[in-house]
């Protein structure tokens, strides 16, 4: 036939057995106790399913089209998933510029500061014609 079929195994506590499924056709599956017998079973159900289309005057699918648009979905996520890859990374590096701005912030305030301190140092003056009274008095100019 020209849709593939898929046999996996069921587990033991779902009943067991084998499952065959037509991805091609939705909805189309049987199963049976062997991969043999699910697969006799699965193109007995794909048959009728087909006829099923036939009935109805529906075309039947190409085959092969689910694969091709899951391959395609799949190459979208991919897409995606390296855009918000590239978005991540850009995301550390504005991180990385903002910690840099942030500490170029507290130099220049430091530096303000220190600026601060030497403009209120300058304010300060000895007055020459007093005796050198000893460390910390001075007297204020205004």
């Amino acid at each position: 036939m020209r849709y593939a079929i898929v046999i996996r195994q069921i587990s033991a506590e779902d009943g067991g057995g084998y499952i065959g499924l037509v991805p091609d056709l939705p909805g189309c599956m049987s199963d049976g106790e062997t991969p043999a017998q699910a697969l006799a079973n699965t193109m007995d159900a794909m048959s009728e399913w087909l006829d099923l289309c036939h009935r109805r005057g529906q075309p039947e699918p190409v085959p092969g089209w689910r694969a091709e648009r899951m391959h395609k979905e799949r190459q979208e996520l991919v897409e995606q998933l390296a855009k918000l890859k590239m978005l991540d990374r850009n995301l550390e590096t504005l991180q990385d510029r903002m910690a840099e701005v942030g500490r170029s912030i507290r130099d220049l305030q430091d530096a303000l500061e220190q600026e601060d301190r030497w403009i209120n140092a300058l304010s300060i003056t000895v007055d020459p014609r007093l005796p050198f009274p000893g460390p910390g008095i001075a007297s204020q100019h205004h």
